[in-house]
């Protein structure tokens, strides 16, 4: 006789209130005074009406750090900037701006990352067509798109982490594969040996009463749309490192879901034990074809695991922090094989060749370059969104601001039977899920950089460029005040002594 079945939990649902998180503009604080418990009729909606503004921010006191170390830096590299303007000026419309100050050899390491930048730009704007045979680099997506096609029928639906880790091996290896044939096919030229050639003018050209010409401004420079395709190729890489180094993360149900899971009689496993081949797939093609919009929305739809469109307060934080790992990852590469493309320490030479260095002088202080430079580079990476931006207080706010219609964007707190036998009962409360569509309302007004991730990671680098040079013409300027007082001294010392 088959042994009885416990019975399904029993849920008692208290009284909903709303907890307003924060009555300021500060967002989340733990500190904040909470609004009294609100009584609403059903199907009366307790969601904020509007959403503040970052004018509103601003005039309300500021959310994010106004000033850091980097900043007050800047703000005195420029200040100094203001006293030899006029000698700094270039001619023409174009006000003056740190790079002028710059060395010949300094403007080089500048020009560099104008170069990534363009790079990066459009593969975070842009998307391309799978179906493209325009030339044999546009040839690389439709072999992978039937690489992938291929390999799926050899893969189930879901996959196991085992499966999975397979997958992500065979696909990073499928990359190296098409990054070497671009070198190969290239010759010995290298594809970054233009980079810092390329320049995004359409802010420039805004200051001229009569822009050039159409054809001009549209020019494509030599090998921008090969550098572009292996930008890709590396994000992609990217990406499926990124997989493979989280999945205890991507698989890890929240607290939230098994207490959501108990409250509907379900018991949720701590850790999903597989991962849909679908969703991998769409997330890779983000990266490989897609733009910054696309990728978001990749990582959003792999996480929600209950295919609901809603997540979580932590998965919409992992969400982000995942979608900017692998670009920083992709960008350190971009920059190594652009510094080993054309040295750093040398101009270009007239002939249209790479220069080498000669002596062992030279080729030491080009290895002491590019050492600080990807040393610097990887150091902007890893701190820059995490104190520049300060993306976690950003992703608090948001969540906080946004127009959550879920639950009514109200806590739901309710009792679970969690052991019937025993009649124990435990108390939990479900904060409201927020959508893409009310998480994009919000980040688009108050967090901008996750549209142009490597565009903010180059910037820093950048003001950190600017730094460095800054600094060493303060040192230098030290020097010789210095070496002039001393001279005076001794030279009032001198006639002293003479007398």
């Amino acid at each position: 006789m088959p042994s009885p079945q416990p019975p399904a939990p029993v849920v008692m649902t208290s009284t909903t209130h709303v907890r307003w998180f924060s009555d300021r503009l500060m967002g989340y604080s733990p500190m904040a005074p909470t609004g009294p418990a609100v009584s609403q009729p059903p199907g009366t909606s307790t969601t904020p009406s509007s959403i503040p503004t970052a004018q509103d921010v601003t005039t309300a006191g500021g959310v994010w750090a106004p000033t850091s170390a980097k900043r007050d830096k800047i703000t005195e590299l420029k200040a100094e900037l203001v006293e030899v303007a006029d000698k700094v000026k270039p001619t023409g419309p174009f006000p003056a701006t740190l790079d002028d100050l710059a060395t010949p050899l300094q403007k080089l390491d500048l020009w560099l990352v104008d170069g990534l930048d363009s790079i990066a730009r459009k593969a975070d704007v842009e998307t391309l067509v799978e179906d493209t045979t325009a030339t044999d680099d546009d040839l690389i997506y439709v072999q992978i798109k039937e690489w992938m096609t291929s390999l799926y029928k050899e893969k189930d639906d879901l996959l196991t982490q085992h499966q999975c880790e397979d997958y992500l091996r065979r696909f990073q290896r499928e990359m190296e594969r098409h990054l070497a044939w671009q070198v190969t096919k290239h010759g010995e030229t290298p594809i970054l040996r233009d980079v810092r050639d390329y320049m995004d003018i359409s802010g420039p050209m805004q200051l001229l009463e009569n822009p050039p010409s159409e054809p001009l401004l549209n020019s494509t420079p030599p090998n921008l749309s090969v550098a572009v395709r292996r930008y890709r190729l590396l994000l992609a890489q990217a990406a499926s490192q990124v997989l493979l180094d989280n999945w205890k993360s991507i698989t890890t149900v929240s607290s939230h879901d098994i207490d959501r899971a108990a409250v509907d009689g379900i018991t949720l496993e701590a850790q999903d034990a597989t991962l849909p081949l679908v969703k991998v797939e769409a997330l890779l093609e983000s990266y490989l074809l897609g733009n910054a919009a696309t990728r978001v929305e990749a990582w959003w739809d792999l996480i929600d695991r209950d295919h609901d469109g809603l997540l979580q307060e932590s998965e919409m934080n992992s969400v982000c922090e995942l979608t900017v790992k692998p670009v920083g990852q992709a960008l350190q590469k971009l920059l190594q094989e652009a510094i080993q493309a054309h040295p750093v320490t040398l101009p270009p030479s007239a002939d249209a060749n790479v220069p080498v260095p000669s002596s062992w002088r030279q080729r030491r202080r080009e290895a002491k370059a590019q050492r600080q430079l990807t040393k610097m580079f990887a150091k902007t990476v890893k701190n820059h969104f995490q104190d520049e931006v300060e993306m976690a207080h950003r992703l608090r706010c948001i969540y906080q601001w946004a127009n959550k219609s879920h639950q009514d964007n109200a806590i739901k707190s309710v009792l679970v039977d969690e052991i019937a036998w025993t009649g124990r009962k435990r108390y939990v409360e479900l904060p409201p899920k927020i959508s893409l569509a009310e998480f994009r309302e919000v980040q688009r007004e108050h967090f901008t950089h996750l549209d142009r991730v490597a565009s903010e990671y180059l910037k820093s680098f950048r003001e950190d460029l600017w730094i460095i040079q800054g600094k060493g013409r303060q040192r230098a300027e030290l020097y010789r005040d210095c070496a002039l007082f001393m001279a005076a001294v001794c030279g009032v010392d001198y006639v002293i002594l003479s007398l």
